[in-house]
């Protein structure tokens, strides 16, 4: 068990010098930076935040920039849409069918790889749906778990193979910020092949980075 780390994610709730000590006091080793939220002007002063902590004590910290990765989100909605288990609802870039309630999003490449019979999770597996058909804009899905949809809230297709590339732009800007900056590591979301994890250090390798990679397996793909 020595080789096992507490690892914490600093923000809002532990970015204060205090609550930094007294989780490194309590074991933590190692600090999660999340990049699906904040700005490089918040990362950067939670980092110098953990850095001088660290030195003050004498206790070694690694820090992981955790890439956010593609989200898929459901898009602006009206007001919030209700669904019942039973009921058909219709998500994509545009309704087809107006008898059903619609859910819109923007993103093709989910239409194009998605198939009948598997499953959608909204808002964290709150609200799940099977799809039943589909189309060129959009699919039909059957209500298995009811719920409200509200405004990006986010999409999950735990059984489709999505077309997909693993690192966004922004992932590749927030790279540069953190190869600049001095992370430790560096975490690839929705990892789906080896092909991710060799374009990634291809990237750290071309600006002479030392920085780890740490694979997230979120997918059964992968």
């Amino acid at each position: 068990m020595t080789l096992t780390k507490i690892l914490f994610t600093i923000g809002p709730a532990s970015n204060r010098m205090e609550i930094v000590e007294a989780l490194l006091r309590e074991g933590a080793r190692g600090v999660r930076f999340n990049f699906s939220h904040g700005d490089h002007r918040t990362h950067i002063s939670n980092y110098r935040l953990v850095r001088g902590v660290s030195k003050s004590m004498g206790i070694p910290v690694a820090t992981v920039m955790d890439l956010q990765g593609p989200k898929i989100r459901v898009d602006d909605l009206r007001q919030p849409v209700e669904v019942k288990a039973g009921e058909l609802v219709e998500i994509g870039l545009m309704s087809r069918e107006k008898r059903v309630k619609f859910i819109p999003f923007s993103y093709r490449e989910v239409i194009e790889s998605i198939d009948e019979g598997e499953r959608v999770l909204i808002d964290d597996g709150k609200i799940v749906l099977k799809v039943i058909s589909k189309g060129r804009d959009s699919f039909l899905s059957k209500v298995m778990v009811g719920g409200v949809v509200k405004s990006h809230k986010g999409l999950n297709l735990p059984e489709t193979e999505l077309n997909i590339p693993a690192l966004t732009e922004k992932d590749r800007e927030d790279l540069l910020f953190g190869i600049k900056t001095g992370f430790d590591y560096v975490a690839l979301s929705f990892v789906r092949s080896p092909g991710d994890i060799l374009e990634l250090k291809d990237i750290l390798k071309r600006h002479k980075s030392g920085m780890k990679v740490i694979a997230k397996i979120e997918r059964p793909e992968a």
